[in-house]
């Protein structure tokens, strides 16, 4: 899941799974769990798909937090909402060129670069695993 970039993947001519997940400090409790199903997953059909793991936070959980805490109360003092950079402190560059402020999210991208699905939370290989066959096949996956 470390191995090839997303541009690489975008134009190998396979389908890629995308998953932004912090396996050991997620704040929902469900990146671990998906980040198995997805290594599992890749055991199955990685030489059909690209497989990528993105992880959500810029810098070691606790300063990331940190920075996010300090935005949120600097916001809350001015009794001000967050600004676009406050609300992204902390975040990976590619959370945040995704715009995506939770995780899990795994985004399911077919052969010519188009997102075909997308899942916010935690995932089951019986959920994704048929998405995926569909994806390898072509077809739509909703």
């Amino acid at each position: 899941m470390y191995q090839i970039s997303l541009d690489q993947a975008l134009h190998n001519g396979k389908p890629t799974a995308l998953l932004f997940a912090t396996p050991a400090f997620c704040k929902t409790a469900t990146c671990g769990p998906s980040l198995d199903v997805m290594q599992g997953l890749q055991k199955q059909y990685g030489d059909k798909v690209n497989f990528i793991h993105s992880e959500v936070y810029k810098y070691p959980f606790d300063q990331s937090v940190q920075l996010q805490q300090e935005a949120g109360q600097k916001a809350a003092k001015e009794g001000r909402a967050l600004t676009a950079e406050e609300q992204n402190a902390g975040l990976s560059d590619a959370m945040v060129a995704w715009k995506l402020s939770s995780e899990p999210w795994l985004f399911l991208i077919d052969a010519n670069g188009k997102v075909a699905g997308r899942y916010e939370g935690g995932i089951t290989k019986e959920e994704i695993g048929p998405a995926l066959e569909k994806l390898i096949a072509g077809q739509p996956v909703f």
